[in-house]
C-alpha cells in the first residue's frame, strides 16, 4: 500500500482518523536492483450497496501503464481489475506480451478469456495458474515448495497470424522453416466429432494460425516474429489494429463530410501521409491513430488527400480505445422464466452472389419452415444469405424479406435474417468508384416479429476486410449506429456481431431456438464432461 503524497487530490478518510487511504501498488524492481516502475490499482474493490467507502486504497487516475523489459513488454493489473476489460483492453492496444496479475484469488473465467481474446500471456499470483495467449494453463506449469512456488516457462516468441491475405504466406513459411517452426492447435469444442460442421481446433476455427518455434528453433536463434516481419506478414494483433483504423477512419470521414475524396481503389487506407507519429500526442487524440497528429481529411472540390498504404512492419497505429464507452450501463430486460434450446443447422452459404439470391431465399425459407414445425420460437439465418453483394443489394421493406414476415406470422416465431441493404439516397458515405455508380450498402440483420412485422435491424459495424495495401472493403460500409439491442418477449437481448475470424465452411448456420420443457431431474445430473456443458 503506497501513502497518499500530501498533495494528493482525495480527501481525508474521517473512519481512520483523517489518515489517507493510499493506493494499492505494484512495484516492478529491475535486474540491477532499482525500481523500474509502479502500477496503481485503476479499480479497487469493492464499493458497496449502500455507497459506502472502500478500504482498498485510492483508484488510480494514471490507469494503464506498461514497461518495456529486457524480455519484452509488460502491463499489471491487480485483483478486482479483472471485472473490468477496458483496462484490459488498454493493455491489448499497448501491444503488451505478458500481464502481471497479482491478486487475493483465482481469476478464474476472465483471465482466460482475456489471455485468448486478446493474445498476451498472464502471469497470476491467486491460484498459480500461469497462463499463455491461448487461454490455456502454460503446459510445463508445476508446483515446488510446498506446492505454493509455481513456475512454468513461456514462449513470448509464439504469435498469431490470421488467413486473411497471408494464408499462402505463411503457408510457405512452414515449408521453407520445415523443423523450425511450427502450427499448433487447441483442441476444443469442434475436435469432438458431431459438434460442428466439421471437426477443427480452437485456433483454426477462429480462421487464425498460431505459429512456434520447435525447440530446434530456439536452439538455433530462429524468432517467428522476426520471419513474419522479413516476410511482411502481419500478426494477428497488426490485422486487427490496421482493421480497426481503416474502418473507423472510413466512419469518421463519412461523418465528416457527404462527399469526401477516396482513392480510386475505393476506400481511404489506414493512414493518411498527413498523420505524423507523435509519442507525445494523447491517446484519444485523433480518430485515425493512436499518438498521431493528423491534418483533416478535404472535402471534394478542393485539393485531393492521397491516402497512403500502413506499412505492416512500422509502428501499428491504433484507432480508439474503445470505439464507445459507456458511463451509465442500460437497465437489464425484466427477468423471465422461459428456457430456450438451441439448434443449428448448418451448410448454408453467406455472403451470396447475385446469380444466388433466389435459390438462398427459396432454400433460407424451406429451412425456417422445417425449424418452426420442430417447435422453434427463434430462428436465426446466416450473414447475408439473401445478398451479399452491392450489385443485388435489398431493401429493408422489400418483397424478399416480408416472404420471410409471413412465415414469422403463420407460426408466430421470430426470425433474424442476414443480408446486403441499399444504402439510402442521402447516405453519407460516398459512390464506390470500382462500381461505377453503386454504393456498396449495408451488411445488415433484420429481426421480424411473431406479427411479421419488423423489430430491428443491425448495420455491421467492422466490415470484413481492408487490405494492407489500403484497397476496398467488398463487405458494406461500416455502420455508424455501431451496437444495438432488442428486447424481446423471451428476455434475450439479440445483437449479431460478424467478424472476419471465421472459417467459411464451418461458421455460418441457422440457428434455432425453442422453449425447453421443464425438466425436475435437472439438479440431480451434478456432473458433465466439459464437451457436454459446451454443447
Amino acid at each position: 500500500r503506497q501513502m497518499c503524497i500530501r498533495d494528493s487530490p482525495y480527501p481525508a478518510d474521517s473512519s481512520h482518523g483523517d489518515r489517507k487511504l493510499g493506493y494499492n501498488t505494484v512495484v516492478i524492481i529491475g535486474r540491477d536492483g532499482e525500481m523500474v516502475g509502479y502500477y496503481r490499482k485503476s479499480w479497487p474493490c469493492c464499493p458497496g450497496p449502500d455507497g459506502s467507502s472502500m478500504d482498498d486504497g485510492y483508484p488510480s487516475r494514471e490507469l494503464v501503464k506498461t514497461f518495456d523489459l529486457d524480455f519484452g513488454r509488460v502491463g499489471v493489473q491487480t485483483c478486482f481489475d479483472m471485472n473490468f476489460d477496458d483496462t484490459w483492453h488498454q493493455l491489448y492496444a499497448a501491444n503488451v506480451d505478458m500481464v502481471f496479475w497479482p491478486s487475493a484469488y483465482g481469476g478464474g473465467m476472465p483471465m482466460r478469456a482475456y489471455a485468448q481474446l486478446y493474445h498476451f500471456n498472464i502471469v497470476p499470483v491467486g491460484w498459480g495458474d500461469i497462463t499463455d495467449i491461448t487461454g490455456q494453463v502454460a503446459q510445463d506449469l508445476h508446483a515446488v515448495v510446498d506446492k505454493k512456488l509455481f513456475m512454468a516457462t513461456l514462449d513470448l516468441d509464439m504469435t498469431y497470424t490470421h488467413d486473411d491475405f497471408v494464408a499462402a504466406k505463411v503457408q510457405q513459411l512452414l515449408t521453407n522453416y520445415t523443423g523450425l517452426i511450427e502450427l499448433l492447435a487447441v483442441p476444443e469444442y469442434c475436435s469432438t466429432p458431431h459438434n460442428c460442421l466439421q471437426t477443427a481446433d480452437l485456433v483454426r476455427q477462429s480462421g487464425f494460425y498460431l505459429i512456434a518455434r520447435t525447440d530446434r528453433g530456439y536452439h538455433q536463434g530462429v524468432s517467428v516474429r522476426q520471419l513474419l516481419r522479413e516476410h511482411q506478414i502481419e500478426t494477428l494483433r497488426e490485422y486487427q489494429h490496421r482493421s480497426r483504423a481503416a474502418i473507423n477512419m472510413q466512419r469518421q470521414a463519412a461523418a465528416a463530410s457527404p462527399n469526401l475524396v477516396r482513392r480510386s481503389a475505393g476506400v481511404p487506407s489506414a493512414v493518411p501521409p498527413s498523420c505524423n507519429y507523435n509519442s507525445s500526442t494523447p491517446a484519444h487524440a485523433t480518430p485515425f491513430g493512436r499518438n498521431t497528429t493528423c491534418e483533416p481529411l478535404i472535402p471534394d472540390g478542393s485539393s485531393r488527400v492521397e491516402m497512403g498504404p500502413l506499412s505492416v512492419l512500422s509502428d501499428v497505429l491504433y484507432a480508439d480505445t474503445r470505439t464507445a464507452v459507456y458511463t451509465t450501463p442500460a437497465a437489464p430486460p425484466d427477468p423471465k422464466k422461459s428456457k430456450l434450446k438451441l439448434a443449428a443447422i448448418a451448410g448454408m452459404e453467406c455472403c451470396v452472389p447475385a446469380a444466388n439470391v433466389s435459390t438462398s431465399i427459396k432454400l433460407g425459407l424451406e429451412k425456417v419452415d422445417q425449424a418452426a414445425r420442430l417447435g422453434s420460437s427463434v430462428v436465426v439465418l446466416p450473414e447475408e444469405f439473401m445478398c451479399g453483394e452491392a450489385e443485388c443489394a435489398l431493401e429493408l421493406d422489400g418483397p424478399e424479406v416480408r416472404s420471410f414476415g409471413a412465415l414469422a406470422k403463420k407460426y408466430s416465431i421470430y426470425i433474424v435474417l442476414g443480408l446486403r441493404v441499399v444504402a439510402p439516397a442521402d447516405d453519407p458515405y460516398p459512390v464506390d468508384p470500382v462500381r461505377s455508380h453503386d454504393k456498396l450498402g449495408y451488411n445488415t440483420v433484420v429481426i421480424l416479429g411473431r406479427d411479421g412485422e419488423m423489430v430491428g435491424y443491425y448495420r455491421k459495424s467492422w466490415p470484413c476486410c481492408p487490405g494492407p495495401d489500403g484497397s476496398s472493403m467488398d463487405d458494406g460500409y461500416p455502420s455508424r449506429e455501431l451496437v444495438k439491442t432488442f428486447d424481446l418477449d423471451f428476455g434475450l437481448s439479440l445483437i449479431h456481431i460478424s467478424e472476419p475470424t471465421r472459417l467459411l465452411s464451418i461458421s455460418y448456420a441457422v440457428f434455432c431456438l425453442k422453449k425447453k420443457k421443464k425438466n425436475h431431474n435437472l439438479q440431480k445430473q451434478q456432473h458433465f464432461s466439459y464437451t457436454n456443458r459446451v454443447t
